[in-house]
């Protein structure tokens, strides 16, 4: 006897870890599918502001009018983008496959029904299934979603259950809209202060963790990238903004001109920079035989530094273009071009290796930005506009 009940013990022990270490699996659909079409899910939920007449986030289940006598009750399950996409295949292969059965003319109507059932019950598998407790009931057939609680793109499955005197009746459909709950948006600066060529990262924090924007109001001041870093341009002011939706948040930016180097003495990273204060630009045509006239601009005032010419024409690149708004970035090597410094006189010039065709001289107002690039630890830079 003793022996019975030390295996009765070890066996409800075994099947205790069973169910256990293996949670039970979710139910699948085992409702009555609504192959008659007495329940119409909406064809969408209202897009439309609280102003209007439609309230948002609402929509109306329709019951067919062969049904006088009956109950209606919904409710809704938030789904991934990747769940909607498999509920929406697999409804695409379902309506497919009904039709097939449709057409069957081996079958008789009882088969035919059968059938289209057995592959409608396999289309609401794959959606996620209602919760008991869960139904809400309508008396006019008015659903409400509350998107209040969401922001941006909301996903969800629209479970009805009509429960009539003949049988209880089951429909979904998946929709997709955007949340009305107002994101928040925060910057770790609202006001800030760099030099020109130098940078000052912005940050930002959101509640939804969407892409942010970037903008600038003058790019001829400051510019803006994609990960909210910001390069002083010339000397001003602009207005940095970071966007999500419809809220923003700014930073107003101060840019300074560089603090230039008196008497050879390094800047606070050891090197020398450039005196642009004097500088002006000119555009000269100088003769080099073949081709045997070219177009140059060149920077007057300014005493480029460097061992020797090569060193100066690897110091210096320009950027020129008919947009004052169209502002280099200054890291980007693809935009620069090198310049050369030998002049006819033999004298060292900051000049532009050749200018494009595609400016007239005489014709065109252009802008031109210089980078000035040294190396030590890593590229610095400075730009001149």
């Amino acid at each position: 006897m003793e022996r019975i009940v030390k295996k009765i013990k070890l066996l409800l022990f075994i099947v205790i870890s069973i169910i256990l270490v293996f949670p039970l699996k979710t139910e699948a659909f085992s409702g009555e599918v609504d192959i008659n079409g007495y329940i119409s899910t909406p064809m969408f939920i209202s897009l439309h502001g609280k102003n209007n007449i439609v309230e948002y986030g609402t929509g109306k289940i329709s019951i067919s009018s062969s049904i006088t006598n009956y109950s209606l009750y919904y409710q809704t399950i938030i789904i991934s983008e990747d769940k909607e996409n498999e509920i929406k295949n697999k409804s695409t292969e379902t309506n497919q496959k009904v039709n097939e059965i449709i057409r069957d003319g081996t079958k008789s109507q009882d088969e035919k029904i059968a059938a289209a059932k057995e592959a409608y019950s396999e289309m609401y598998d794959v959606a996620p299934n209602y919760v008991e407790n869960n139904w809400i009931q309508t008396t006019d057939g008015a659903v409400r979603v509350e998107l209040s609680q969401y922001i941006g793109q909301v996903r969800f499955v629209l479970w009805a259950k009509l429960v009539t005197d003949s049988g209880t009746y089951y429909n979904f459909n998946v929709y997709s809209v955007e949340g009305t709950k107002e994101d928040n948006i925060t910057l770790n600066k609202t006001t800030a202060e760099v030099e020109v060529g130098k940078t000052v990262q912005l940050t930002v924090t959101t509640t939804s963790g969407a892409t942010v924007e970037w903008s600038s109001n003058n790019q001829q001041v400051a510019t803006v990238n994609s990960a909210g870093l910001v390069t002083g341009v010339s000397k001003g002011t602009a207005t940095i903004t970071a966007q999500v939706g419809t809220k923003t948040a700014t930073c107003v930016v101060a840019v300074k001109e560089k603090e230039q180097v008196s008497g050879g003495e390094p800047d606070e990273d050891g090197l020398t920079w450039t005196d642009f204060s004097n500088a002006s630009i000119t555009i000269e045509t100088e003769d080099y035989g073949s081709p045997s006239q070219k177009n140059k601009i060149v920077v007057n005032g300014v005493t480029p530094i460097g061992a020797d010419q090569n060193a100066i024409n690897s110091r210096y690149q320009m950027y020129i273009s008919t947009n004052p708004s169209d502002v280099p970035d200054l890291e980007s090597d693809d935009m620069w071009t090198g310049t050369n410094s030998h002049g006819t006189d033999g004298t060292s010039k900051i000049k532009y290796l050749i200018l494009p065709n595609k400016y007239q001289v005489g014709g065109d107002y252009l802008y031109v930005w210089i980078r000035e690039r040294q190396y030590k630890g890593g590229w610095k830079y400075r730009m001149r506009s």
